[in-house]
């Protein structure tokens, strides 16, 4: 698997490749790596390399579509999939359905989800992925064996990053901007001159060092883009918290104030307030 897991992690997932039941639940931030995790585990229960599990013609994902949704529609994709014949082998699991943020679920889509949790066909395993648990129905969380993902140490992920060829000033970065989640600063490492996160560190340590002229004129390059604008601030929420860690009390009462307006500013944003607005708000305000 082209990840690093916190050891306690890999054991649980461990245990469940030696004796897997007919569902889980793998739950963890986003950027933790729980679609590697996925293809590892189906790779591993179906026999064939990663890189082609998902070619594999008894294995289905399902992943929101450009709304960020998953619909009844995809769900019903379940049970053509279920209808196919699969090879009569000694495999426990043979057949797998993968819903990756199954937290983006419509209710009409849970609901049709869990009769096929209620009864699972023989050897066929359901895998959930979710970064936000509370959005499944408890009928369906009732019905899942979870694995927490645990964030492995910096040290780690460093040292893998590293022997994959990375230097350790970018491996580093990888890690500081993912704030420390290996599925992300693996994805980072994989594309430093072009991830949207790198472009959004590179502005936002602009904005945080410039003057408040600067700061404003800004606001017209970035403000029609709102993914950008979510990367931004939460990375200068990360920025803020890691800096007052060492700060002293004169630069204390600066960064607490970009960490508050920060967040003024990404809650703003989720309620579809004007962009142009928050980012005036915050420029004179940090």
């Amino acid at each position: 698997m082209d990840l690093v897991l916190n050891p306690k992690t890999e054991k649980l997932l461990g245990y469940f490749l030696a004796n897997p039941g007919q569902s889980l639940l793998l739950q963890g931030p986003r950027g933790s790596g729980k679609s590697s995790i996925v293809k590892w585990l189906a790779s591993n229960l179906l026999s064939c390399s990663d890189k082609l599990v998902i070619t594999n013609p008894f294995f289905l994902l399902i992943t929101p579509d450009e709304k960020k949704l998953i619909n009844i529609d995809k769900i019903r994709q379940i049970n053509n999939f279920l209808s196919t014949k699969v090879p009569d082998n000694q495999h426990s699991i043979n057949r797998i359905v993968a819903i990756d943020n199954a937290d983006f679920m419509s209710l009409e889509a849970q609901n049709a989800l869990l009769k096929n949790l209620e009864e699972p066909p023989v050897n066929t395993l359901f895998l959930l992925t979710t970064s936000v648990s509370n959005k499944l129905l408890p009928t369906i969380k009732s019905r899942l064996p979870i694995i927490k993902i645990i964030p492995p140490s910096r040290q780690d992920i460093q040292i893998y990053l590293q022997n994959k060829g990375l230097k350790s000033t970018d491996s580093e970065l990888a890690i500081n901007i993912s704030s420390g989640l290996s599925g992300l600063a693996s994805e980072i490492a994989n594309n430093l001159d072009n991830h949207p996160l790198i472009q959004a560190a590179t502005i936002t340590r602009e904005i945080l060092t410039t003057n408040q002229y600067q700061k404003l004129v800004k606001i017209n390059e970035i403000y029609k883009d709102k993914e950008l604008l979510a990367n931004i601030f939460a990375l200068m929420q990360q920025m803020a918290k890691l800096a007052l860690e060492k700060a002293d009390n004169q630069q204390f009462n600066h960064w607490n104030n970009v960490l508050s307006h920060s967040y003024i500013a990404a809650n703003q944003l989720n309620n579809h307030v004007n962009p142009k607005l928050i980012l005036t708000e915050l420029m004179l305000n940090i």
